[in-house]
């Protein structure tokens, strides 16, 4: 058991060195993309898909809160909050649609949506990119799956975050180290901390 154990923990510290390595870039411009809409008086969306859906909370409370340091509260808005919304647009226009109804409700031209999912290939994802391009919104999608079904939607200039892992538990920790690294690098480009 401890043998497996470590092995975990090595797969983790291997899977963030790659991170560090391989998409770092990505995740600073999306964080610019993110701290030029913020400036430009747009808000920042977000969702998480299946098991990654509190990484887009985690995410909303580190914009919105003010833990470390005195800073504005930035208007980003998770999708996932609301769990009479979900039910209810699932219930009645299909679970396919239940970020892509919210997107056509609040979205406005503009806006930076930032998909957090595992596979990249739900069809409530797909739907969404189509919603928010429909709106004029920006779409980034950070996901586990270089073969991911959603990029298949994705406009060219868009940013795709792809940090592979093998297993879900450091999939997901993936995807909540991309989430803090992107909102530690829009509070440096907003006020310089």
């Amino acid at each position: 058991m401890l043998a497996s154990l470590n092995d975990y923990i090595n797969n983790i510290i291997n899977a963030k060195q790659n991170l560090q390595k391989s998409v770092l870039p990505l995740i600073i411009q999306s964080a610019e993309a993110m701290a030029k809409c913020l400036l430009n008086e747009s808000k920042v969306i977000t969702y998480g898909s299946g098991i990654v859906s509190g990484v887009s909370q985690y995410f909303t409370s580190l914009m919105v809160t003010t833990a470390k340091y005195d800073k504005p509260a930035l208007p980003v808005v998770s999708l996932c909050s609301g769990a009479t919304e979900i039910c209810s647009i699932a219930n009645y226009s299909g679970y396919n649609s239940v970020f892509s109804r919210q997107i056509q409700a609040i979205g406005q031209e503009k806006d930076v949506l930032i998909i957090f999912s595992i596979n990249g290939n739900e069809a409530e994802v797909i739907e969404s990119i189509k919603s928010a391009y429909n709106k004029g919104i920006n779409v980034i999608l950070v996901t586990n799956n270089n073969n991911a079904e959603a990029k298949k939607y994705m406009h060219a200039e868009e940013l795709i975050i792809v940090a592979q892992a093998d297993n879900l538990g450091i999939s997901y920790e993936m995807q909540v180290t991309i989430a803090y690294c992107i909102s530690q690098m829009v509070d440096s480009l907003l006020f310089n901390i």
